[in-house]
């Protein structure tokens, strides 16, 4: 797939054509503004693969997180040690 930049006097001129390249031809146009990247047009399929490799990536960052825990038997009920470590918290100022 060709990306292909455009301004966006470019983009608000041509967005019909545009919109039809990008459907038809699977191109993309990367818009700027002074010069600087601003926005993309891409075919909308591509962008919910985008967010479909994004919630992979969210669901292993969530059980290397919560593996690092797994072997805690001190937070086998995390309302019980939250609820302890705020007690331990409020209980520190009062003995400063």
């Amino acid at each position: 797939m060709s990306q292909t930049t455009v301004t966006v006097q470019q983009a608000r001129d041509n967005f019909s054509e545009l919109i039809e390249r990008v459907a038809l031809a699977r191109e993309s146009f990367l818009v700027t503004k002074f010069g600087k990247p601003k926005a993309a047009i891409v075919a909308a399929d591509e962008i919910r693969g985008l967010g479909q490799i994004q919630a992979q990536k969210k669901k292993r960052a969530i059980k290397a997180i919560a593996g690092m825990w797994a072997d805690r038997k001190d937070m086998a009920d995390s309302a019980k040690w939250v609820a302890d470590l705020r007690r331990r918290e409020a209980m520190r100022h009062y003995l400063d």
